[in-house]
C-alpha cells in the first residue's frame, strides 16, 4: 500500500504542495520572477512523477474511500495540464513583465487551477468532483479579472463567476437527483447499478444525469451554453485565455468521459443522453465556424472556433462507449492543447502591451516584423484546420475514421463540411500577417525571450511530430505512435473500477 501511495497520489500531492508554498512565497519574495521560476521548476518536478507514476504506479489504484482513482487516464490528463502550464508561465513571464503587471498571485492562481483540474481527472465521486471543478473555477475566475483597471476584464470577470454560479448550481441539483434515483454518488456504483436493473430508465435519474451534461457543456462551451465565450476570451489575458482554452477544456472532457462511460448501460438514459450529444454537436459545429468568419476581432475568431473544435469532440463523445471513439478523443484533445497553447503564446506576443492589437487589420505585416513568432502561429492555425502534415490533421482524421466505425457517417460528413468552413477565417489571418504589408512602423514590444522562443521551436517541433501520425520514420521519430497508444492505455484502464465495482455487487 506504501509503495501504491507513494507512486499513485505523488503528482498530486507535489502540485498540491507547490501551490501552497507558491501562494506563500508570492506574499514574501518581492522578486516575482523567482516565483514564476520556482513555479515552472515545480511543475517541471510534477511531470517527471508523472511520468514515473505512469511506468511504475498501479494501472488503476483508489484511495479515500473510492471517491479517487489514480489510472492512466488520470496521468494522461496530468500530462495535458502540466504542458499547458509550463507554457502558460512561460508566455505570461514576458507579458506580464513589458506591461509591469508581474505579481507572484498570477502564479500560486495557475497552480490551484491545475491542481483543480488533477482533483477533476481522478474523481470517482460526484462530490469530489465538484470540489476539484470549484478549485479549478474559483482559481480561473481571478485569472480572467488579473488586470484590475482594465474595464475589459472586469466585464469577463463578472460574465463567466456569475454562469459559472449558476452552472455549479445546476450540477449540484444534478447530483442530488442522481442521488436520490440510485442512493449513490459513485460512479463505479452507479455503474454496477445500473448494469442489468430497470434504474437506467428512471426518470429521476435521466433529469440529473441531463443537468450534468447541461453544467459541463457550459465549461466546454458547447451550443447553446456558449454566449460567455467570446467576450471572456477577449477581456481576459492571452495567456489565460490560453490555459482556459486547453486545461480548463481538457478537465471538462474528462469528467465527460468518466460520466458516460460509467452511464453506458444501454436504455433510455443512453439513448437520450446520445441524442442530446448528437444535436450539441451539429448545432455547436455551425455555430461556431460561421460566427468565426464574421469576426473582426482575432480572439473572438479564436474563442467561436474553439467552440467549432467542442463540436469536434463531441462527435467523438456520441461514439462511446467505443474505445476506439474515446482513444480518439484523448488524442484530440493533445493536439488541441498543443497548438491551441502554442497559438495564444504567440498572440499574446504579437498583440504587444496589454494587447492593443486585436483587430485583423492591426495584424498586417506581423510576419515581416516578427517571423518566428508569426510563423508558428500561423502553423498552429493550419493545424487547427487540418492540413497535413500537422498534428490537427492525424487528429481529426483519427477522431472521424472512429466516428466512422461506429456508424457516424452522416454526423462525420457535418463534421468535415465544417472543417472546410474553418479554412476561410484561419487562413485570413495568415494573409493579413504575410501578404499585406502595414501602413505605418509596427510596435510588437520587445523580442521574444530566449525561453519564449523555446517555446515556439518545441511546439513547431511537436506539430510536426504528431502530423506523421502512426508512421514510423526512425527509431527516434516514431511519430505519435506513443501518442495513440498511451490514449489507448489511458481509455482501457477506465473499465477497471467500474468492472471491480461490478464483481463486489454480483
Amino acid at each position: 500500500m506504501s509503495e501504491i501511495f507513494s507512486y499513485a497520489l505523488l503528482p498530486l500531492m507535489l502540485l498540491t504542495g507547490f501551490a501552497v508554498i507558491v501562494m506563500l512565497l508570492s506574499a514574501l519574495v518581492q522578486d516575482s520572477r523567482r516565483v514564476a521560476y520556482f513555479s515552472l521548476a515545480g511543475l517541471g518536478l510534477v511531470a517527471l512523477a508523472s511520468y514515473g507514476a505512469w511506468l511504475h504506479a498501479p494501472a488503476s489504484a483508489q484511495f479515500f474511500g473510492g471517491s479517487v482513482t489514480i489510472d492512466r487516464f488520470s496521468y494522461y490528463g496530468y500530462c495535458l495540464f502540466l504542458a499547458a502550464g509550463m507554457v502558460t508561465i512561460v508566455s505570461a513571464l514576458q507579458q506580464l513583465e513589458e506591461e509591469n503587471t508581474l505579481r507572484g498571485e498570477y502564479f500560486a492562481l495557475l497552480l490551484f487551477a491545475l491542481s483543480g483540474a488533477f482533483v477533476m481527472v481522478s474523481s470517482l465521486d460526484l462530490m469530489t468532483l465538484f470540489l476539484g471543478l470549484e478549485t479549478m473555477s474559483l482559481a480561473v475566475y481571478a485569472l480572467v479579472g488579473y488586470r484590475r483597471g482594465d474595464r475589459r476584464g472586469n466585464e469577463a470577470i463578472l460574465k463567466y463567476f456569475f454562469l459559472g454560479a449558476l452552472a455549479a448550481a445546476i450540477f449540484l441539483y444534478g447530483i442530488a437527483l442522481i442521488y436520490g434515483a440510485v442512493g449513490t454518488v459513485n460512479l463505479a456504483a452507479l455503474a454496477a447499478q445500473l448494469e442489468g436493473t430497470a434504474l437506467k430508465n428512471s426518470p429521476v435519474l435521466m433529469l440529473g444525469s441531463l443537468m450534468l451534461v447541461v453544467a459541463l457543456g457550459f465549461k466546454i462551451a458547447a451550443f447553446p451554453f456558449h454566449m460567455w465565450l467570446p467576450d471572456v476570451y477577449e477581456g481576459a489575458p492571452s495567456t489565460v485565455t490560453g490555459f482556459m482554452a486547453t486545461a480548463v477544456k481538457v478537465a471538462a472532457f474528462a469528467v465527460l468521459i468518466r460520466f458516460l462511460l460509467a452511464l453506458g448501460a444501454p436504455g433510455a438514459l443512453h439513448d437520450m443522453l446520445t441524442q442530446c450529444l448528437l444535436g450539441m454537436a451539429v448545432l455547436t459545429m455551425f455555430v461556431g465556424n460561421i460566427f468565426a468568419m464574421a469576426q473582426s476581432s482575432v480572439k473572438r475568431m479564436l474563442a467561436f472556433s474553439g467552440i467549432a473544435h467542442t463540436g469536434y469532440l463531441l462527435v467523438g463523445l456520441t461514439a462511446l462507449p467505443d474505445v476506439d471513439a474515446g482513444s480518439s478523443v484523448l488524442v484530440y484533445l493533445a493536439a488541441y492543447v498543443l497548438t491551441g497553447i502554442a497559438a495564444f503564446a504567440c498572440l499574446s506576443h504579437l498583440s504587444g502591451r496589454f494587447e492593443k492589437r486585436r483587430a485583423f487589420s492591426d495584424f498586417a505585416g506581423v510576419g515581416f516584423e516578427q517571423p518566428l513568432a508569426a510563423t508558428v502561429l500561423a502553423l498552429c492555425l493550419f493545424s487547427l484546420i487540418g492540413f497535413p502534415p500537422t498534428v490537427g490533421f492525424f487528429a481529426k482524421y483519427y477522431l472521424f475514421l472512429a466516428a466512422v466505425k461506429a456508424g457516424l457517417t452522416p454526423l462525420v460528413v457535418v463534421a468535415v463540411v465544417n472543417s472546410i468552413l474553418s479554412i476561410y477565417y484561419y487562413l485570413r489571418l495568415v494573409m493579413v500577417m504575410f501578404m499585406v504589408r502595414s501602413p505605418e512602423p509596427l510596435k510588437t514590444g520587445t523580442s521574444a525571450s530566449p525561453m519564449v522562443r523555446l517555446v515556439y521551436v518545441w511546439a513547431a517541433c511537436a506539430i510536426f511530430w504528431g502530423g506523421v501520425g502512426g508512421v514510423s520514420l526512425s527509431p527516434l521519430l516514431p511519430g505519435a505512435a506513443p501518442l495513440m497508444q498511451s490514449a489507448r492505455q489511458a481509455m482501457e484502464t477506465l473499465g477497471l473500477p467500474a468492472q471491480a465495482a461490478l464483481s463486489q455487487a454480483r
